[in-house]
């Protein structure tokens, strides 16, 4: 397979272009006849259980939906989300700390397979909920202190009306470009940079 390289760097001129599901086809391809040379038992290994969770699933989910193990459709991911809810909402009623645990780690794993699904990187987007948080509650913040309050003074109530009309009033940050499209990329020529 030719490998494709940077344009300043000499690309070859008869590689194919391929889109970008082609490619992380053909580098998952390439990675699995790596881990049979290394005589790996399963196509999970190689996968560092140091890595950032939100990382792993993701990596473990495109290993797994690789060799077919995957979901048929986004509407199905997303029962499977509200399923993970409900079992959530079954270990907190039993109180179990550990089940309570359990169960919150498989509705964020799910989570993280809706956006797998839905295109959507889930640290960009946790991210930008952590921003999106910390911009509406320093609204109330700024509210309160106008009144001449703290948010250590304010009652739950007063709070949560001030959140709400921060929902209202603090701008939305700019929404995300769109995922890649599943188009072939079109070859530049050094004739488009003029």
């Amino acid at each position: 397979m030719a490998r494709l390289r940077d344009p300043e760097r000499g690309r070859d001129p008869n590689a194919a272009v391929i889109d970008t599901d082609q490619q992380t086809a053909a580098r998952e391809a390439h990675k699995t006849k790596d881990r049979a040379d290394a005589n790996a038992t399963s196509i999970l290994d190689g996968i560092a259980s140091a890595l950032p969770a939100l990382l792993r699933a993701v990596m473990l989910q495109r290993r797994a939906a690789a060799v077919g193990f995957d979901w048929a459709a986004i509407g199905a991911v997303h029962d499977a989300v509200r399923g993970e809810l409900d079992e959530v909402g079954t270990a907190l009623a039993a109180g179990e700390a550990t089940h309570i645990a359990e169960e919150i780690g498989d509705l964020l794993f799910a989570c993280v397979n809706l956006a797998r699904f839905a295109r959507v990187d889930p640290e960009s987007a946790l991210r930008s909920a952590n921003q999106k948080f910390q911009r509406r509650f320093r609204y109330i913040e700024q509210r309160l202190q106008a009144q001449g309050q703290s948010v250590n003074d304010a009652t739950l109530a007063e709070m949560d009306a001030l959140w709400q009309e921060a929902k209202q009033n603090v701008p939305r940050k700019k929404r995300a470009p769109k995922a890649p499209s599943k188009t072939k990329r079109r070859r530049h020529s050094p004739t488009d940079l003029c």
